[in-house]
């Protein structure tokens, strides 16, 4: 069904073998370290940028959040400001692509259905598939050609399309040019969801578990004082804040499932695991094994202090091959946004009209995407002497 729906060409779901391997080097070049110098300044404005909104509007924190995320990733690919209709069509793909994760689908037990004509009785799968393909083509194919056009007519901001275009434009062959298309319409869906719940689980984690938000704002304001916001330089001299990183990346993994899929049929204690299978390795399970980590149930950053604990994000970001190759951005981004927000806000539980807090519960959706469900809470800023560190 993932298939019928044009995920194939997304890189989460595209088989290994050429195009995956094109794909990978295109972002691997772009998002790892050694383009720390090109989205780092990008990744600094918008952090401040987001920081001055929930100074401004705390009431809106979580739309705040979801924007932040959404520009940062779509100023990233094709050097594009957000609009409300680009992020509405993200949000239909994103609920398309559960849609058709979900177990149940007729054509996934019976993949020659997919073969009939789609006015046959019982083909209503085939009729909402090209639905779903058609906005998902139209959601990769639209920002890529502006860029693309962006990039001819010498107007185009950097980003990452706009980065390999300008580097290959006199020799794109077709193939690299789906390649990088396709690749860039894979970002925007793969790094907004996720992002966005691990800073929905951080903000959740910190509104229960105050004396930890404490702990890890002393630290900061130890190191940078009131006469600077943090830098990512800041990361190796923070311990206790990247131990409570790895914790939440511990505590509720964003993607508990992830597939992988063997290239030739194989078997495994008298199990056949036919060719393009897809096999569901339980992440949740692996960063909640107890002979790992002792007390699992338990948000404690202190057990990644030692240095001997297993870090969860080599679990969390996938593993193998099909690792994620945005892992660098993203403890990047997810490193600022957390460091700003502990120095500069006092993250609380809300009041309700009596004035007294309400606590909501650690709980989380069971979705493809996990992430808190629905809760409210306090922005209070610390100190207004940090505010004027905001401008942008």
């Amino acid at each position: 069904m993932a298939d019928l729906i044009g995920r194939q060409n997304n890189v989460g779901f595209t088989y290994y073998g050429n195009k995956l391997r094109a794909s990978r080097k295109l972002l691997h070049a772009s998002l790892g370290t050694g383009a720390r110098n090109e989205w780092n300044p990008m990744l600094v404005e918008e952090c401040k940028h987001v920081m001055k909104l929930l100074v401004d509007h705390p009431e809106h924190w979580m739309s705040h959040v979801k924007s932040h995320v959404a520009s940062l990733v779509l100023r990233f690919t094709y050097g594009r400001k957000l609009s409300e209709d680009y992020v509405r069509m993200a949000e239909e793909i994103n609920f398309d692509t559960g849609m058709a994760l979900q177990p149940g689908w007729i054509v996934d037990s019976l993949p020659f259905l997919k073969y009939l004509p789609t006015w046959l009785p019982g083909m209503h799968f085939k009729r909402w598939a090209l639905t779903a393909r058609s906005r998902f083509e139209r959601c990769t194919q639209e920002p890529y050609t502006a860029t693309r056009l962006a990039v001819l007519n010498g107007t185009a901001p950097p980003s990452f399309v706009a980065r390999h275009l300008t580097s290959m434009v006199n020799c794109l062959s077709p193939f690299e040019e789906q390649v990088l298309m396709h690749t860039a319409g894979s970002v925007y869906g793969a790094a907004t969801d996720t992002t966005s719940a691990f800073l929905m689980s951080f903000i959740l984690l910190m509104v229960v578990f105050q004396d930890i938000q404490e702990k890890a704002h002393a630290e900061l304001v130890n190191l940078v004082g009131h006469h600077r916001l943090p830098t990512v330089d800041d990361q190796a001299s923070l311990p206790y804040i990247e131990a409570l990183i790895k914790e939440i990346h511990r505590f509720n993994p964003v993607i508990n499932l992830v597939p992988h899929s063997p290239m030739e049929e194989d078997e495994y204690e008298g199990y056949r695991i036919p060719r393009k299978s897809w096999i569901m390795c339980n992440v949740w399970s692996m960063t909640h094994d107890p002979e790992i980590y002792q007390d699992a149930e338990v948000f404690n950053p202190d057990r990644h202090l030692s240095g001997t604990v297993k870090d969860p994000r080599q679990f969390t970001f996938g593993f193998g091959r099909r690792s994620c190759p945005g892992v660098h951005f993203a403890n990047a981004e997810t490193f600022m946004f957390i460091t700003h927000a502990l120095l500069l806000f006092k993250i609380s539980p809300a009041t309700n009209v009596n004035e007294a807090e309400t606590h909501p519960p650690l709980s989380y959706t069971s979705t493809f995407t996990s992430q808190p469900t629905p809760f409210d809470c306090l922005f209070e800023l610390r100190d207004p002497i940090l505010k004027e560190f905001l401008c942008v």
